[in-house]
């Protein structure tokens, strides 16, 4: 298995988690990209998606629709990609975010950054302004 079919597995299961998570179908992703300006048959969307075969635009405007803007997102290593194959899972190994927040802690001197996904709050918003 080349890099890229890695990396493909990746961002596959990261698009296909996220849909899980907020419950969207495929002809929900197609009805929300629609009012985005993509018209895309369900059938296509989920081909596209289930070969792992689309750009990183197609990607991100994918995560803006099902209103992942404003946050981010841990890319997965190579050995989290390749376990994820098969199993569905899509998210990192929570000691791997303890030692992010732990270094970030530690490095800067600051409070670390919280991780979010999805858009920030209103609060959040009114706090970084």
């Amino acid at each position: 298995m080349s890099k890229d079919d890695q990396y493909m597995i990746g961002a596959k299961n990261i698009l296909r988690g996220v849909m899980v998570t907020k419950g969207v179908s495929f002809i929900r992703l197609s009805e929300l990209l629609s009012a985005d300006g993509v018209d895309e048959a369900p059938r296509s969307i989920a081909a596209k998606v289930n070969r792992g075969k689309f750009t990183f635009a197609y990607f991100l405007r994918c995560m803006s629709v099902l209103g992942m803007d404003g946050g981010f997102f841990l890319i997965p290593t190579s050995e989290e990609m390749l376990a994820m194959e098969g199993t569905g899972l899509t998210t990192r190994p929570q000691e791997r975010l303890k030692k992010l927040e732990t270094s970030k802690k530690s490095s800067s001197g600051h409070k670390p950054m919280k991780l979010v996904s999805g858009s920030r709050s209103k609060e959040e918003d009114a706090t970084t302004e």
